[in-house]
């Protein structure tokens, strides 16, 4: 026996081996699993895949259980990063558009929204909506009683100025409205019914606007279900707003 053969026998000898280890570990990792896969948890496995499921056929995209969660659980970080992913057509109807409050970050995402073209509509709780209203939406947001009317008075001057300051044709393509509806949760429309189009709808409860959550619903023109009644009910304020 010459050495090629020897040494072509000792390569059949080790990768025969290797095959019978690695079986071994299959089956060895297979029946690990199988037992960690008890009854229960692979109901519950079977359970989330059907949630999510559900979820995605109602256009929910993200769930997000807290303020902490946007900057943990999405890529964009903040809210103007947020805001920029829009392309043509930005709506946002709620109470005060509370990021506004970095009054030079959202100029400066507003501004840069209306240099690509983009249209702007900000649609806002009327500071002159019934005393009952205002109450209504300080309960939600979890803020003092007689301090909001003020925050809203100072947004819509804000976004006024910000507009008087702009272009005949960026003006035009930028629409400030206000309305009178006790709204207990805000939501941002980007690029409804395009390819890339998405929701946010933020919920506000009596806990503080930090421990709010929020869903981000697809808005291509396909959803059905929850993203469409949510987009549906939203578009309905801002048409009836002045």
């Amino acid at each position: 026996m010459n050495w090629s053969e020897i040494s072509a026998g000792a390569t059949d000898l080790f990768w025969n081996v290797a095959g019978h280890i690695v079986a071994d570990l299959l089956v060895i990792l297979f029946i690990a699993l199988i037992g960690y896969l008890s009854r229960s948890r692979i109901k519950a496995l079977i359970k989330s895949l059907q949630f999510a499921t559900r979820m995605r056929k109602n256009g929910i995209s993200n769930f997000y259980n807290s303020r902490q969660e946007y900057v943990t659980a999405r890529a964009e970080r903040s809210l103007g990063e947020y805001m920029l992913r829009c392309r043509r057509r930005f709506l946002y109807v709620g109470v005060y558009l509370a990021g506004a409050t970095e009054r030079d970050r959202i100029d400066s995402v507003l501004s840069t929204l209306l240099e690509r073209g983009c249209e702007i509509e900000l649609v806002l709780l009327d500071p002159d909506a019934p005393r009952e209203t205002i109450r209504a939406v300080e309960r939600h947001l979890a803020v003092p009683n007689g301090t909001l009317q003020q925050l809203l008075r100072h947004a819509h001057d804000h976004f006024c100025k910000l507009r008087s300051r702009l272009s005949v044709a960026a003006q035009n393509r930028f629409a400030i409205k206000l309305h009178q509806e006790a709204l207990s949760s805000s939501a941002m429309l980007l690029d409804e019914g395009e390819s890339d189009g998405r929701m946010l709808v933020d919920k506000i409860h009596q806990a503080g606007r930090d421990r709010s959550f929020g869903i981000e619903f697809v808005l291509n023109g396909d959803e059905k279900g929850l993203a469409e009644d949510f987009a549906r009910s939203f578009k309905r304020i801002a048409e009836a707003s002045h």
